[in-house]
């Protein structure tokens, strides 16, 4: 039996094909119910444009170079004379170039980083002194040049990018700050000063104005990190979360071995806001910061980081690095390479 269909046949079967996939659509874009979040039932409208969203491709991660000008970083890092020669030129050599400026806090002038000398006596039971005057001066000469401010000694490591990374989702406009969270002696906790820690710009001004200026917070005495956090919570800024999305720390009080062999003092337990853990889930894999580290080790770590590559893994390598090798005695210049340095728009 041969099957016709007239005009109006066709036109009505296409007429329910086309509710049927506007009510997929409809399904797609909202909850089993069909209903936005405050109860109200998707318009045709509102689903089109809705699966035009869920359709369009993600946009693309920022790279390193795009976030050194959208997240503005400077770090300050404590040191002292006798250490400018090896700690702080390691420093200087490595990371810290990366950060949008750096400089040394010191109490004796040198030519060898960029450095200010501060009117502070150095020593242990001074360095919460050497900190009030550290963000003074950053506070005057810095505040509306840059986003986020870093506080680190001279033997933490960091790895910049990966600062810029997770502080791009945040406003530094906004009071906070962030790094390793400790839970004892201030209500809020503080965190680790060996870690690192960095301010919002909010934060840093805050700080300055309404807890230096105003004599609300102690202007010197041991214990920086913990007079730092107290002050903070004084003023209104409150620590965050600085954890990966597995729970994993970005920010480490001691060295990366420490960490993965889960080589920790007993206090750590204790004083830790999160979970300890060691090995591979110790760390996030864009950790931030790693302490205690000697200036050898510095120069490992930034080579490992950007330099060392394992060929054809995630995409390491972009172009045939089994040339021939240049004539014997000579080398080629690094810069003709640096579609494989990471780091070569940062320095």
């Amino acid at each position: 039996m041969e099957l016709r269909l007239g005009i109006r046949e066709v036109f009505w079967t296409m007429a329910c094909v086309c509710a049927v996939q506007l009510l997929l659509m409809s399904n797609l874009l909202t909850d089993r119910s069909g209903l936005y979040s405050n109860g109200t039932r998707l318009g045709w409208r509102a689903s089109m444009s809705g699966l035009k969203a869920v359709f369009r491709d993600p946009p693309r991660p920022a790279t390193a170079a795009e976030l050194y000008s959208k997240v503005r970083v400077y770090c300050w890092v404590m040191t002292m004379p006798e250490n400018i020669a090896t700690k702080a030129t390691a420093v200087w050599n490595t990371w810290g170039k990366r950060c949008n400026k750096v400089v040394f806090m010191t109490s004796q002038p040198t030519s060898l980083v960029p450095a200010a000398v501060l009117p502070v006596a150095e020593g242990r039971e001074h360095l919460t002194a050497k900190t009030v005057n550290a963000f003074n001066y950053t506070y005057q000469q810095h505040l509306d040049e840059y986003d986020w401010f870093l506080k680190a000694d001279d033997d933490t490591f960091v790895v910049v990018e990966n600062m810029r990374y997770f502080l791009s989702k945040f406003a530094a406009t906004e009071p906070s700050f962030y790094g390793f969270h400790f839970k004892t002696l201030v209500k809020q906790g503080y965190y680790s000063g060996g870690a690192g820690y960095v301010l919002s710009r909010e934060a840093l001004r805050r700080l300055v104005v309404d807890g230096f200026d105003k004599g609300r917070c102690r202007l010197d005495g041991t214990g920086e990190d913990v007079e730092l956090g107290r002050c903070m919570e004084t003023v209104g800024v409150s620590t965050g979360d600085s954890r990966d999305y597995l729970g994993r720390e970005r920010f480490h009080p001691f060295t990366v071995t420490s960490h993965l062999e889960g080589v920790y003092p007993d206090w750590y337990y204790q004083y830790a806001y999160h979970s300890v853990w060691k090995g591979a889930d110790c760390c996030s894999d864009v950790s931030v910061s790693f302490h205690y580290i000697p200036p050898s080790v510095m120069y490992l770590l930034d080579y490992t980081i950007y330099h060392l590559r394992a060929y054809g893994v995630n995409g390491s390598h972009s172009f045939n690095l089994n040339g021939p090798p240049p004539p014997r005695g000579g080398m080629r210049n690094s810069s003709d390479f640096k579609s494989i340095r990471y780091n070569d728009t940062m320095t």
